[in-house]
């Protein structure tokens, strides 16, 4: 009997696809339905509806930073401080809990509350005192945006609040940007 199993076994191990064995049928089970590794879902964005990619990227990658962060750092798997864990970032040597600590502060304190407040202002001045329509353009099959304010003060006064509003999204985007290449930089220590 125990040639017969032996038998069995090795052409279990030589012959079955390592793909197809019952264990691993189950782990890519569990994988694909209970513990999606390696699908990322944004918290920050809006469910069940389009995306620009341009939004997307930012919000994938500080999905990444908030989840290894809140899962792995602050539960104590792996002592970035007490390790010492530095590497190079424009020839610094910068302890990456350091790095990773200041873009998770920035994306949760500032850039998620900021973002959406920037033209708000702009937004709620405008929708008041404007009256905008698409009118066809003569002779063409096109349209064109018309826009009309109610007085010359009002239209230099939204002009003004657009170019403050255009501004400090500038601001955030580039800080949005230096946050995101900083990461990309320590992302070869996200281990656990």
């Amino acid at each position: 009997m125990g040639k017969i199993w032996r038998k069995i076994r090795r052409c279990y191990w030589q012959v079955w696809p390592f793909c197809l064995r019952p264990g691993e049928i189950w782990y890519s089970l569990k994988c694909n339905v209970w513990h999606r590794y390696t699908t990322v879902k944004p918290r920050t964005m809006p469910w069940n509806s389009w995306v620009d990619k341009v939004d997307l990227v930012p919000h994938v990658l500080f999905e990444m930073l908030c989840s290894f962060w809140e899962d792995e750092v602050l539960k104590g798997r792996t002592d970035f401080i007490e390790s010492g864990h530095t590497i190079k970032i424009d020839g610094k040597d910068v302890n990456v809990y350091h790095v990773w600590e200041n873009a998770y502060e920035w994306w949760n304190n500032v850039y998620l509350k900021e973002i959406d407040r920037t033209s708000e202002e702009w937004y709620a001045f405008h929708k008041l005192h404007n009256k905008s329509s698409f009118n066809p353009i003569p002779g063409t099959e096109l349209s064109r945006w018309d826009s009309e304010y109610d007085s010359e003060e009002n239209e230099k006064e939204c002009s003004r609040l657009l170019k403050e509003a255009r501004s400090r999204q500038t601001k955030l985007e580039e800080e949005l940007i230096e946050h995101m290449v900083n990461i990309v930089k320590t992302h070869r220590s996200m281990w656990t």
